[in-house]
This record gives structure tokens, C-alpha cells and sequence, in this order.
């Protein structure tokens, strides 16, 4: 029989996916960024790209900030 995953563990899991994806998310953009540069449509890409940039590293910071405490109180136990 499988043994239960800790509630801690499930939180990580979930946190390490989420930055996974957010990490798929800033390249796919980067590169849709560069190609619409590349085709002329060069100030609707720019601002795009900082606007998902902002966004990038806000949910970023806070999936970080989340990861690092979770696991200061999993130390704890």
C-alpha cells in the first residue's frame, strides 16, 4: 500500500509546478516576443514582454518567498 503524502510535500509539489510553468510561460513568451520584433510589430511586443515581465517576477518572487518558508516549517518538525 502507498504511504499518504504529507501535506507539506503536496505543497511543494504543487509549488514546484506552478514555477515550472511559470518558467515555460516567460520562455514561450520571450520567443513570441522576438518573433513578432522580428516581423515589425515591435512596440506591441515590447510592451507585452514588460508587461509579462512584471508579472514574471511578482508570482515568481511570491512562488519563492512560499517555497522558502514551507520549508523552514518543514524543518521545524
Amino acid at each position: 500500500m502507498r504511504q499518504p503524502i504529507s501535506r507539506y510535500d503536496m505543497v511543494l509539489r504543487l509549488l514546484g509546478a506552478i514555477a515550472k510553468g511559470l518558467f515555460i510561460a516567460m520562455f514561450s513568451c520571450t520567443v513570441l516576443v522576438i518573433v513578432a520584433a522580428l516581423l515589425g510589430a515591435v512596440a506591441p511586443a515590447w510592451a507585452l514582454y514588460t508587461w509579462v515581465w512584471s508579472v514574471f517576477w511578482r508570482t515568481g518572487l511570491a512562488v519563492l518567498a512560499l517555497i522558502a518558508v514551507v520549508t523552514m516549517l518543514d524543518s521545524w518538525q
